[in-house]
């Protein structure tokens, strides 16, 4: 009992702020609590296919994410990794990090409905996951290439079209361009996924303990 004595006081801790803000969001938001913790498709009356591609991608992302941020910490925990190593650690580590985010963004709606309450433009969210895109390119350019690194550019490729669909085409005209701007970050999202979970698969496995960086 005293073993996990801490863990017990955190999680049980967690628990009861996690049931507390539950109840303090629906107040705030005037919403039955019933409502604001059932399925989206039950609560909002829809049809429980709405948005299945949507979810799938926002799983792909949170799966993708999850498990390469997961490969980065243990490799740093169990074999000492460092980003300076001349590894394609620190592709997982940045990968995992932009994934896990992007999928939080997806499913949460941070760069719709939050951005548009807060007053924020979308194209700053597309601009901020460009350049973080570029600095894991610049900083890994001498891992990258060791790497399926057409995959990468494939993904950067296909989000770079959705972007330009949803800001200069679609955004401007109002037309009916929406779909290809989200089957171009479905593909994307795909290419992302087999990149990093292969990268994260292959150097987890082949990981030479001999060779650790001192630095």
């Amino acid at each position: 009992m005293k073993k996990y004595l801490y863990l017990y006081v955190v999680a049980f801790s967690a628990a009861i702020i996690s049931s507390v803000t539950i109840y303090a969001l629906a107040d705030i938001l005037d919403v039955l609590v019933m409502t604001s913790t059932r399925d989206p498709y039950r609560a909002a009356k829809a049809p429980p296919y709405y948005g299945y591609i949507s979810q799938i991608r926002s799983t792909i992302w949170l799966i993708t994410g999850t498990a390469t941020l997961t490969t980065a910490l243990i490799a740093r925990k169990a074999l000492s990794c460092r980003v300076s190593d001349l590894s394609p650690y620190r592709i997982i580590l940045l990968g995992g990090i932009i994934g896990l985010f992007m999928a939080l963004d997806d499913i949460l709606l941070f760069h719709d409905e939050y951005a548009d309450i807060l007053g924020i433009p979308e194209i700053l969210f597309h601009l901020f996951y460009g350049a973080y895109m570029l600095s894991l390119i610049v900083y890994s350019r001498n891992v990258l290439r060791l790497t399926p690194w057409l995959l990468f550019f494939s993904a950067l490729f296909c989000f770079a079209c959705s972007s330009v669909v949803d800001e200069i085409l679609y955004a401007p005209t109002g037309g009916n361009l929406s779909e290809t701007e989200n089957v171009f970050k479905f593909c994307g999202v795909v290419l992302f996924a087999f990149y990093f979970l292969y990268v994260s698969w292959d150097f987890i496995s082949k990981y030479d303990t001999s060779k650790q960086s001192n630095t």
